[in-house]
């Protein structure tokens, strides 16, 4: 092997088939890629298979663009992880399959990742729960632990709510309505009603946040096991009172527990 004298910066030189150019600034010769043509074929006949970027019987330092089609007899990995196969067929009778089998937890997990939307003409079969805008889809496998409507139709048609979620306030609970609810029947409620002039409460002591875990508003009745007397909470305009409401009366004196207006869970007797 043996290179021009003289050379200079840029000088190309061909040596053993091979084309070098040469650059004053490293001193060196260095190879340049060779192109094939349209009727030249690379034809690696090493069969050393790749586990890696660098590894396998050819490797790309760099990127690789293809023009044309891509045939690939092994599995394609992405990162270290198998993007998938096609399957059989040509045109539009081409089924894809994704072998990767990572889970998705959100938008940006799982083994197929869109950024944008997917427009979808056929069914959609999906085998675990799924969410959309992270609440729950309920499917007829999953609609009995939320709701189920009984037979008929019409105004005969019963609806359950099997959900047992307890409710501890507006928002919570089985059965959530933002707004009103005018019921033209009968209301039946196992459990206790809480809301002004509607609350019922029976203990010994004067119902609190302390010593029931709501505040009393006006309008609540308290019975009073200690001595068998129906209070009603009540607010005159400066003071919030558990007024007896059952007791005969004696004379002017009534007998009344006091709620400071300052304090609502201070009482006086």
């Amino acid at each position: 092997m043996s290179f021009p004298i003289p050379y200079t910066n840029g000088q190309v030189a061909t040596v053993n088939g091979a084309t070098y150019t040469y650059s004053s600034s490293t001193n060196a010769w260095t190879k340049v890629s060779g192109t094939l043509t349209a009727t030249n074929t690379l034809l690696v006949a090493s069969t050393l298979s790749s586990t890696s970027t660098t590894s396998g019987a050819l490797q790309v330092i760099g990127g690789a663009g293809i023009g044309g089609n891509l045939y690939v007899g092994g599995t394609i990995y992405q990162n270290g992880v198998a993007v998938g196969t096609g399957g059989s067929g040509t045109g539009t009778t081409t089924t894809f399959v994704i072998s990767n089998t990572t889970p998705s937890t959100g938008t940006n997990t799982g083994a197929l990742i869109v950024a944008g939307g997917i427009g979808v003409g056929g069914s959609i079969n999906v085998g675990q729960t799924s969410t959309v805008g992270g609440a729950v889809i309920i499917t007829t496998a999953t609609i009995g632990q939320y709701a189920t409507s009984a037979s008929g139709t019409g105004t005969t048609t019963t609806f359950v709510i099997s959900n047992l979620t307890q409710s501890t306030g507006t928002n919570s609970g089985a059965l959530q309505v933002a707004g009103g609810v005018g019921i033209g029947g009968n209301l039946n409620v196992g459990g206790t009603v809480t809301g002004g002039g509607v609350r019922a409460t029976s203990t010994s002591t004067a119902p609190s946040l302390a010593t029931t875990g709501f505040a009393p508003t006006v309008g609540d009745i308290w019975y009073n096991t200690t001595n068998d007397v129906i209070l009603r909470y009540t607010f005159d305009g400066t003071s919030y009172y558990w007024i007896d409401i059952t007791s005969p009366t004696i004379g002017n004196s009534s007998t009344f527990v006091t709620q400071d207006v300052l304090n609502p869970f201070l009482f006086i007797r």
